[in-house]
């Protein structure tokens, strides 16, 4: 089983030009990314398989030959129900401007809510277009790159963007919030940290941010709390040599024992069973 690397939070653009793309397989239908944000915009495309997305109160069932546009500050998660091949474009917030004359840019584009056509045709190919010239690295392949990007920009901000007063404020406002809340967890999920605490920390009553979780990720707290430390965990088990216990107390598990019941839930397997499968496998 290969292990699929998900670096959201910070994200880097590629060398020489100002965004990021690249391709991910994943072979895990078990693995669920947990609810996270970045200050990227950021287009998924699948090439092959599926790919679920759970973003703005409902899950997105993307199909071969299904992009979504994920906009800056929208807590997201995903999944992928079989194996797949997904092309990622990341455009940093900073360079997002440039599309916008230095406005407020929010796009709402996908293929499942929206009416196929050429549009998306175009779309598609440019996004192949993208991914194929960052990846050979020819001489002057980030002019192409630029100018295919721009392409994108174009049919993006021309056809897609909604205007300010349509968009829904208040819910904005909580995603920004909640963008905040997911951050602070992410700092403190090997802490024991709980509903109040955090609640109490951004002002909010445990009732009040419990629901607020439950209505814009579609996930309880704990459940969100405990995803973060179990993806973290799980790449730990995979990629080092530390003992189950060390695992444990390093990602905020209250004893060994929480560690192999939530493991064995997710992936069928205890800790010390999956890792020993893995070795077996190669």
């Amino acid at each position: 089983m290969n292990q699929t690397e998900y670096k959201h939070e910070l994200i880097m653009p590629n060398d020489s030009i100002p965004v990021k793309i690249f391709s991910f397989s994943a072979h895990n239908d078990l693995r669920i990314i947990p609810s996270h944000w970045h200050r990227s915009a950021e287009i998924l495309y699948v090439r092959r398989g599926k790919l679920n997305i759970w973003m703005n109160k409902r899950k997105y069932e993307l199909n071969r030959n299904d992009f979504i546009y994920i906009n800056s500050k929208e807590v997201h998660s995903t999944q992928s129900p079989e194996d797949n091949e997904v092309i990622v474009l990341q455009i940093p917030g900073d360079f997002l401007k440039t599309f916008s004359n230095n406005e407020s840019l929010y796009i709402h584009c996908n293929t499942l809510e929206l009416k196929d056509n050429k549009i998306f045709s175009a779309m598609r190919e440019l996004l192949y277009q993208m991914y194929l010239y960052s990846e050979r690295k020819d001489d002057a392949y980030y002019l192409k790159v630029y100018s295919l990007l721009f392409e994108l920009g174009y049919l993006l901000v021309k056809n897609f963007r909604v205007k300010e007063e349509n968009i829904d404020i208040k819910s904005q406002k909580y995603l920004d919030r909640l963008s905040e809340i997911c951050e602070y967890i992410k700092e403190h999920y090997q802490y024991n940290i709980t509903l109040n605490e955090v609640a109490s920390e951004f002002g909010y009553s445990p009732q009040y941010l419990s629901r607020m979780f439950q209505m814009y990720t579609g996930s309880t707290f704990l459940t969100y709390l405990n995803s973060i430390r179990l993806n973290s965990a799980f790449k730990q088990v995979m990629s080092t040599d530390l003992s189950i216990i060390t695992i444990a107390e390093n990602n905020g598990f209250a004893n060994v024992k929480s560690l192999n019941k939530l493991f064995k839930e997710t992936y069928g397997l205890t800790p010390s069973a999956y890792r020993k499968s893995i070795k077996n496998d190669n």
